[in-house]
């Protein structure tokens, strides 16, 4: 048996790939789950300001937030709550990134490599 993957096929829908259809479903909740994080990290340090800015702006398919606000969508939740917790599961998944990526920064100049 192959263990080679195939390819994501996309369809095309008027020059619309399949996940931009998904991610259309929910790009209002999307655009509120950026408000929210630019909003609660809105700080008078200005590398806070900055780390929110990174955050929201990096850009990326957002896998993470996606797959919560769908899953909302899907069993017809009521309410905004699946906004902060998208919002959360984004927030802490940018942040391991980002102090992962110090933390291997810090080891390569400790190391020499």
């Amino acid at each position: 048996m192959s263990t080679r993957t195939t390819p994501l096929k996309t369809a095309d829908h008027g020059g619309r790939t399949d996940l931009a259809r998904i991610v259309a479903l929910v790009e209002e909740d999307l655009r509120s789950v950026n408000e929210t994080i630019n909003d609660r990290l809105r700080s008078d340090i200005a590398l806070i300001n900055q780390m929110g800015a990174y955050i929201v702006g990096g850009g990326g398919k957002r896998l993470r937030p996606l797959t919560v606000l769908l899953s909302a969508r899907a069993c017809e939740h009521k309410g905004d709550t699946h906004i902060a917790l998208a919002a959360i599961v984004f927030t802490a998944w940018k942040l391991v990134q980002i102090f992962s990526r110090a933390g291997t920064d810090v080891r390569r100049l400790r190391t020499g490599l």
